[in-house]
């Protein structure tokens, strides 16, 4: 499993965590069409499935790791943090997991704020 943290203002990455594609320079994960998407609706996404979804694979295997099945994206609350969670199975993630990772991203959220963190 992979997790990206990506600042939702700037696209700047702020953490990778876990396997990470040999392409890809630490750091250099950045927020796509989708990330985007989920940012501004402050709505989750998940693949499911990376390879039936037009575009996954051009904005996630950039950074994660080869034979990543599924990715799940859960902005934090304020719409200020995404995280990016990668799986190598197909439908990897259940409600339980989609749950965690909206709450986890909030807290990473929060932690940044009360840390006075301010975008670049």
């Amino acid at each position: 499993m992979a997790l990206v943290a990506l600042d939702g203002l700037t696209g700047r990455c702020l953490a990778h965590i876990g396997a990470a594609s040999t392409a890809c320079a630490p750091g250099a994960a950045a927020a796509g069409p989708i990330t985007a998407s989920a940012l501004a609706s402050r709505a989750g996404t998940y693949l499911a499935n990376l390879k039936l979804y037009p575009g996954g694979s051009a904005e996630f295997g950039r950074f994660l790791p080869s034979g990543t099945a599924g990715v799940l994206v859960a902005p934090g609350s304020a719409g200020r943090v995404a995280l990016i969670l990668a799986t190598d199975t197909p439908r990897g993630f259940g409600r339980l997991d989609q749950a965690w990772a909206g709450d986890l991203a909030d807290k990473v959220e929060a932690g940044l704020e009360e840390g006075g963190w301010e975008p670049e």
